[in-house]
């Protein structure tokens, strides 16, 4: 989607990979039906970087220190959910898989444990088995 844009000079990726140009990409490609994962490897933008400013949107929600349900955690869930809608999630070769690598197992866990409380127990069990594996 973003790609032509690019190719076309439209869009100046060279500025996306700050944490609130990223965010905005991720919601843009959660409200279109476009794969998060997919836009970001194809711009060649950073998928950990992504990942770890989500989980710190989503962390007082999963530690119980502000469980306001704010559009911008919504969002952040949102996307965080769809990365473990993919079976491939678990795969270590996933470049999902990769860029939570170096996040906290236990932060990890959190996640998956929310999403399971929350009723989307495949995607909380993904990201459970996320967390043993980065342990392992």
């Amino acid at each position: 989607m973003f790609k032509n844009g690019v190719k076309s000079g439209v869009l100046d990726i060279s500025e996306f990979n700050s944490e609130g140009q990223l965010f905005g990409l991720a919601q843009v490609c959660l409200r279109a039906g476009i794969c998060v994962v997919c836009q970001m490897l194809t711009l060649g933008l950073d998928l950990t970087l992504l990942v770890k400013m989500l989980i710190e949107i989503v962390e007082p929600v999963l530690d119980g220190t502000d469980v306001e349900p704010t559009a911008r955690r919504r969002d952040a869930m949102q996307v965080l959910h769809s990365f473990a809608e993919d079976e491939h999630f678990n795969d270590s070769d996933a470049p999902i898989f990769k860029a939570i690598a170096s996040v906290d197992p236990e932060k990890i866990a959190a996640i998956g444990a929310f999403m399971t409380a929350i009723g989307a127990g495949e995607v909380g069990r993904r990201w459970e088995r996320a967390a043993e594996q980065s342990i392992a």
